[in-house]
């Protein structure tokens, strides 16, 4: 029962991002779901005994400096700004759940089931996306209240729609036999890759792609030609949509074309060309944000103990408001965010943090390809890495890590990943050992 609700809990944020972060316990000016489940789940958790398996595969030393002192830093700055302090430390307080992702694969079966729940997620998602997107299902969606009182639709937000089209599309190349993909998954992968760049118009896109060119290569190298052979096929259809002059309800522009995606390139840099006001918007955000991060620094450094403790949390980093009067409260980027709230003593700590957790999945990894000659237990880290690094990339221009529709799941799936490399270290090297990992890790039948 517990497994069930945390996996609809994760449903949730996954597929309705920040409508279901205003779902409270009790409704309206309670707990936010996630954090009132985390709570309940940690209570009825031996953590110590999780935390001492925790240590067998990664150091412990930067989660307990990243968890004792940012949450220490956020209850000390309810005294002065109130519960705005805990809003703010959300990404320190999510980051807990990679003890109930640890946790909550007990057995085998509990394994199997996490990925079953996952083999139909991961394409509903991307359908959900693909159809709820053109038919702005926020506009006739019933509302939830936000955290500054403005209405927040519940269904057809989708901030995190770059990243679920562009995870399936890694999920059929990633689960694709050794003999090929399959002409069918690879239309429907390459469909999702195209609808990511015609539709969303993100910039984060891009980077995002190259970068799952690179995990590609690296990883699962046989599936490197169909991930190349999308950029044709995506080249061909702006060009044939530009030539019959067909309009499509992009998020920028209903006109695309070659030099649309150049000039939108060029946006990333801060650089704009032609009369486009989209564009020209994009690129001027560019110029923004770089302000937004010299006020934060010039703030930070304007004494040590500020630069080792930082900014703390409780207030807005950035003098900006969004449409409707919103009050934006992060600078659109999770590393300076970090260094921000926390200052060089959170920032160390994070990024160990996230360096042990990285580092854990490649010995993960590692061991699978040593014990089942990799398989279905390899394609499924690397389907739980490519949502990772996805999130991660996203990270980099966005303020994805203080998302807990972000932050939930990427927490909790590391904690997968650490409970499945303590499963596999815990077994003995000798050969007759390795017999109760076939529970774990099947023999490969592809």
């Amino acid at each position: 029962m517990r497994t069930t609700i945390l996996l609809l809990i994760l449903t949730g944020y996954i597929f309705l991002n920040q409508g279901f972060m205003q779902v409270r316990i009790p409704p309206t000016y309670g707990v936010p779901i996630g954090e009132f489940a985390l709570v309940c789940y940690l209570a009825m958790t031996n953590v110590w005994v999780v935390l001492a398996r925790m240590r067998a595969v990664v150091h412990l030393l930067p989660f307990l400096i990243w968890w004792g002192f940012g949450i220490g830093r956020a209850l000390f700055d309810t005294g002065e700004y109130g519960m705005w302090a805990l809003r703010d430390a959300s990404q320190v307080i999510d980051s807990l759940f990679v003890i109930l992702g640890f946790n909550i694969a007990r057995r085998p079966e509990d394994l199997d089931r996490l990925f079953r729940w996952l083999a139909w997620l991961i394409p509903v998602l991307a359908v959900y996306v693909m159809i709820g997107y053109p038919l702005k299902l926020a506009e006739i969606s019933p509302t939830l209240p936000g955290g500054s009182g403005e209405p927040v639709p519940l269904f057809g937000i989708m901030n995190s729609a770059d990243v679920a089209l562009l995870w399936c599309a890694m999920y059929l190349i990633v689960a694709a036999p050794k003999s090929g993909i399959s002409l069918r998954s690879f239309v429907f992968a390459g469909g999702l890759v195209g609808y990511a760049v015609l539709m969303l118009q993100n910039r984060t896109t891009y980077m995002q792609l190259v970068v799952m060119l690179g995990f590609t290569a690296l990883f699962r190298r046989r599936s490197v030609g169909p991930f190349l052979a999308f950029v044709p096929i995506v080249v061909v259809a702006v060009l044939l949509i530009s030539t019959l002059g067909l309009k499509i309800s992009g998020r920028l522009s209903d006109e695309v074309s070659l030099s649309f995606y150049a000039d939108h390139l060029a946006a990333m840099f801060g650089v704009s060309n032609g009369d486009d006001e989209a564009i020209a918007g994009a690129a001027a955000g560019v110029g923004q944000r770089l302000e937004w991060w010299m006020d934060i620094y010039d703030r930070l450094s304007a004494d040590p103990a500020t630069m080792l403790t930082g900014l703390g949390y409780g207030f807005p980093l950035v003098p900006f408001k969004a449409t409707g009067d919103i009050q934006v409260r992060e600078p659109h980027n999770s590393v300076i965010s970090v260094v921000a709230r926390l200052g060089l003593i959170g920032l160390s700590a994070w990024i160990w943090m996230q360096c042990e957790l990285f580092l854990c999945w490649f010995r993960c990894l590692r061991r699978t390809r040593r014990f089942s000659s990799g398989g279905e237990w390899e394609n499924r880290l690397l389907i739980l890495l490519s949502f990772l690094v996805l999130v991660m990339v996203g990270a980099i221009g966005e303020d994805n890590m203080e998302k807990p529709f972000f932050a939930i799941p990427y927490y909790f799936f590391w904690g997968v990943v650490v409970k499945i490399s303590f499963l596999q270290a815990a077994a003995p090297v000798a050969r007759q050992a390795l017999r109760p990992l076939s529970g774990y890790f099947p023999s490969a039948s592809r």
